[in-house]
């Protein structure tokens, strides 16, 4: 069940009280993470001689999705963020 869903249940049965609280949790526990920017992520992949595809498949991601980050289309998950920092 989604947590979005448990929030719904949770308020037509008559317990806001334990819907705000599941949103509060959902609200702390949120990943985050540094913010790359295309040029940024285009600049790790170049800086290390990869091609698309390469660090596609290093990050286990498609072709078209790097090309989206590096196109500002898309952003990379919090975790693919942590390790094209460490890159």
């Amino acid at each position: 069940m989604r947590v979005s869903e448990l929030v719904d249940r949770l308020e037509r049965a008559g317990r806001p009280d334990l819907a705000d609280q599941v949103r509060a949790a959902r609200a702390a526990l949120r990943p985050t993470g540094p913010e790359l920017s295309p040029e940024e992520i285009r600049s790790i992949r170049q800086r290390h001689g990869l091609t698309m595809r390469q660090m596609a498949d290093m990050l286990g991601v498609s072709e078209t999705t790097v090309s989206r980050w590096e196109s500002g289309q898309r952003r990379p998950s919090v975790q693919r963020r942590h390790i094209l920092t460490k890159m």
